[in-house]
């Protein structure tokens, strides 16, 4: 910002905060002294007046700094509304980083603090001489404790470099001179390294695993000796969040840490779940909100899917997502569009016809499986989407509610990723959550007609049982997954009967054909897999596993294509083929030596073939 009579001045708002937020723009001003050799000019004082608006100036020099002219301040023209706190010589907070934990910085940041929980006293405008490292150290404080990233902390106190006061020589620019390199942090000496400590100091405050607001939460509180009121009240006014100043709310009980019991209406009880930081509640009709996590209370949780919607009571008129999306409500449900289905919860609030509201969290799938028509419908409710690339794949999240067992043959046009209706087929990108239930007695007929047609590195399958047979074929036929390009398998159990037929190298109990040629490029994961053979053992190049294609050498083709992790493999010839596509050549793999050898030593864990 351009202020005449000094320099360095920009506002603090704009960075990324915790949980999505942002710091607010026009609540606190940085920059450089007031006074002194830096003297406001008339244009200089309206600015900050009229445009500014600031109302409190911290000023971080002690009262010998600059020669003395600390008294000199532009609140001695007179500035309506205008309060100013500066430090005298035996208070200062800190000349420089790690000199905030001094004994004698203590008070004057708690009362700095303290001036911060005030929404009277906002817009701030923080300085000290240059306006570079004490100034930078409490912003980085004020920034931390709101959420923002450790990077741009370090880009904040950065961008003096960008003023007359030149470059800090904290962090290296990158090659274009637009941004800085943080990997290059010069920690090696002089202010450096006191920046260094000063972020130590920061991560000692907290435990193993704890975010760095948290830290920073608790280096205030704990070393600092700050009120945790002060810093929720700070974090409410400058991310923009409304705060309940009641003494007699009824929101909550006593809040500690972890899993709270919230009082809402006087005697309802939700559980929550919430970070270990300072907590701070305000109620709005039925809905609670922590000020300290900014998160709503749980006051609900669901789950439903596309087909069916979500019934809601007849007095809701409405439902807004939290993305301020106003949803369909026909019929007293509200209607989701094949596309909305995702793996994370969607947090909704509902409108009552008195006005009153209420949160709810659903997680949306594409179909809750509760009968073989469900299972065969899978494709029906799934979603084709087109990247950036021009790349179409098949979306869809399911999950398992009932035991299942068929009395029709699955084929190819059911598929996971295949369009019947357009004749396409691609890749399955979703879950299938089997909810430690059975589908028994699934059969599969005609080659690539198998449970999901083409996985990639977001296809996941866990906690199911799949039993059942492959129908014999000419081609043959696969039964889990026809082609993997990737994907996660975890907590399965695969009880099945393979077909037999003239190319019975084509049958695959497990993932299909895996890669094709030089396109291994994404591992598939297995993890706590046990996969039967209940027919008998082929002689043939019937496989458990699958068939990997290469098409140069085996080894460096193949290495890591699989990550094999607590693995059983029971009554089968084979437990893996490698397809050498440019020779026309096949490989069987059915000990645990050969399986170690071609995917590598480091990919096989605990894999046990009976």
């Amino acid at each position: 910002m351009n202020v005449d009579g000094t320099n360095n001045v920009r506002d603090l708002g704009g960075w990324g905060a915790s949980n999505g937020n942002e710091v607010g723009y026009g609540l606190i001003y940085r920059g450089a002294k007031l006074n002194g050799d830096n003297c406001l000019s008339d244009d200089g004082f309206d600015f900050v007046r009229n445009v500014m608006g600031v109302k409190t100036e911290i000023d971080l020099r002690n009262e010998s700094d600059d020669l003395g002219q600390t008294y000199a301040a532009f609140a001695k023209k007179s500035f309506d509304l205008y309060d100013r706190a500066y430090l005298k010589d035996d208070e200062f907070p800190y000349q420089m980083y790690d000199d905030i934990v001094k004994d004698l910085a203590k008070p004057m940041n708690r009362k700095i603090f303290s001036y911060l929980a005030d929404k009277e006293n906002y817009p701030f405008y923080i300085h000290c001489s240059a306006g570079a490292d004490r100034t930078g150290t409490l912003c980085a404080l004020i920034n931390g404790v709101l959420g923002v990233s450790e990077e741009d902390l370090i880009r904040d106190y950065e961008l003096t470099s960008f003023s007359k006061q030149g470059n800090r020589w904290r962090a290296a620019s990158n090659a274009e001179g637009t941004d800085f390199d943080l990997s290059q942090f010069d920690t090696s000496g002089g202010v450096n390294a006191k920046w260094q400590a000063f972020m130590n100091l920061i991560k000692g405050a907290g435990k193993e695993g704890d975010s760095l607001e948290t830290c920073f939460n608790n280096f205030l509180v704990n070393v600092i000796g700050v009120n945790q009121d002060d810093i929720n009240s700070m974090k409410s006014i400058m991310l923009g969040l409304e705060r309940d100043y009641s003494s007699n709310s009824n929101v909550m009980e006593d809040c500690t840490h972890g899993g709270h019991a919230v009082f809402i209406n006087g005697n309802e009880r939700i559980e929550f779940e919430t970070k270990p930081v300072g907590h701070d509640f305000k109620r709005n009709g039925s809905v609670s909100y922590c000020l300290g996590c900014n998160k709503l209370i749980k006051a609900k949780k669901d789950e439903t899917d596309v087909k069916n919607g979500y019934s809601l009571s007849e007095d809701i008129v409405k439902a807004t997502s939290v993305s301020k999306k106003e949803m369909e409500i026909k019929d007293n449900r509200i209607v989701f569009a094949p596309y909305m289905a995702s793996k994370d919860p969607v947090g909704f609030i509902l409108t009552s016809k008195n006005g009153t509201l209420s949160y709810l969290e659903l997680t949306i799938y594409s179909l809750l499986i509760e009968s073989e028509d469900n299972l065969f419908d899978m494709n029906k409710y799934s979603c084709d989407l087109i990247d950036i690339k021009g790349n179409t794949s098949t979306y869809g999240y399911f999950k398992l509610k009932k035991d299942i067992e068929c009395t029709r043959v699955w084929n190819k046009e059911y598929a996971l990723g295949v369009n019947a209706t357009k004749g396409k087929s691609n890749s399955f990108k979703g879950f299938i959550d089997g909810n430690n239930k059975t589908i028994s007695n699934f059969v599969v007929s005609s080659l690539d007609g198998s449970l999901i047609y083409t996985s990639g590195k977001e296809t996941e399958i866990y906690d199911l049982t799949l039993k059942g047979s492959s129908l014999d074929s000419y081609w043959g036929s696969d039964f889990l997954i026809a082609y993997s390009y990737g994907g996660k398998l975890s907590n399965l159990n695969v009880e099945v009967t393979l077909g037999k037929g003239d190319a019975t190298f084509n049958n695959t109990a497990l993932l299909g054909t895996i890669g094709y040629k030089e396109k291994i490029s994404e591992p598939i994961y297995l993890q706590n897999v046990y996969i039967k053979n209940l027919g008998e053992k082929q002689i043939d190049f019937s496989s458990c596993l699958g068939q990997l294609y290469y098409d140069v050498d085996e080894k460096s083709s193949l290495q890591g294509a699989l990550k094999i992790k607590e693995v059983t493999i029971e009554g089968f010839a084979s437990s893996l083929i490698a397809f050498n596509s440019k020779e026309n050549k096949i490989k069987s793999y059915g000990d645990y030596e050969s399986i170690v050898s071609i995917l590598g030593k480091g990919n096989v864990e605990s894999l046990r073939i009976i």
